[in-house]
């Protein structure tokens, strides 16, 4: 019998891993369990935020990614659909990031024209 703290338990759970069995990045079990969430799926899955591939897993003292269950949530269309809007938001939030940083340059600029 394990006796601790819940809040302890539980930030070890989030943060077991395993790569994706499609494209070998990183899954960690808190961020494949909201991320399939997220695109309505649930039960005791996990889903790659980089290729969209679902699987089945099992929490050992390990994370271990047993059967890919994708097809079972999602068309390849449905897929191929995710990862572009995936990349469109992407590209949105460089460019956005862009134009505060341009705005903060002359800010910068306008300050040390009148102050220095």
């Amino acid at each position: 019998m394990l006796i601790g703290d819940g809040d302890a338990f539980a930030k070890i759970l989030q943060n077991k891993s395993a790569n994706c069995k499609n494209c070998n990045t990183p899954i960690k079990f808190g961020d494949g369990v909201k991320y399939a969430e997220r695109k309505g799926i649930k039960g005791n899955v996990v889903m790659c935020s980089k290729c969209m591939s679902v699987f089945r897993v099992e929490l050992t003292p390990a994370m271990t990614l047993r059967e890919d269950v994708t097809r079972q949530h999602f068309t390849s269309e449905d897929i191929e659909k995710m990862i572009n809007e995936d990349k469109k938001f992407e590209k949105q939030f460089y460019i956005g990031c862009f134009v505060v940083v341009i705005i903060i340059l002359f800010v910068i600029a306008a300050l040390w024209s009148k102050f220095g």
